[in-house]
């Protein structure tokens, strides 16, 4: 399965780039799906996730492909034509938000989410990070979760 799962999500780049970084992330994503699953996975309804720092989509498409109706997620990221046409062309939803300048709570209604994600997204923040953290975390619903994988 990992393999066929794997090569389905490598056969949708054409950019060496993100071929690579998924080649080189496929296992420690496939650690984060199985850690939301044991903890989030519900037979009744979807779980509405928030994903920030998306491109190139691997938690979406592993989660896709996986548990095609377990999840809804949203994606955000900067944006890029790359990633609004790959999005359109999978299926993502993705919304356009600069998590450093600005208040995500404006661009996206957060009170549906029980997961927030954010997967290698520290790295790429240059403005002050924890003040990014603090407008995040005072726009999550109470009952929501911050999950990051270092």
């Amino acid at each position: 399965m990992k393999s066929t799962t794997l090569n389905n999500i490598i056969s949708r780049h054409t950019d060496e780039r993100r071929r690579n970084y998924i080649l080189d992330n496929y296992t420690r994503i496939l650690a984060d799906v199985q850690y939301i699953n044991s903890h989030y996975l519900s037979s009744t309804h979807p779980i509405d996730i928030l994903n920030i720092g998306s491109d190139p989509f691997l938690l979406e498409d592993l989660m896709q492909i996986s548990y095609p109706s377990a999840y809804c997620i949203t994606s955000v990221d900067i944006g890029s034509d790359w990633a609004a046409q790959y999005a359109a062309m999978y299926k993502h939803k993705l919304a356009i938000c600069d998590i450093e300048k600005d208040l995500i709570s404006e661009i996206i209604d957060l009170s549906k989410f029980k997961l927030v994600v954010m997967t290698e997204i520290f790295e790429h923040l240059r403005i002050d990070i924890l003040s990014t953290l603090s407008n995040l975390y005072h726009s999550m619903p109470s009952k929501s979760c911050l999950y990051n994988h270092p």
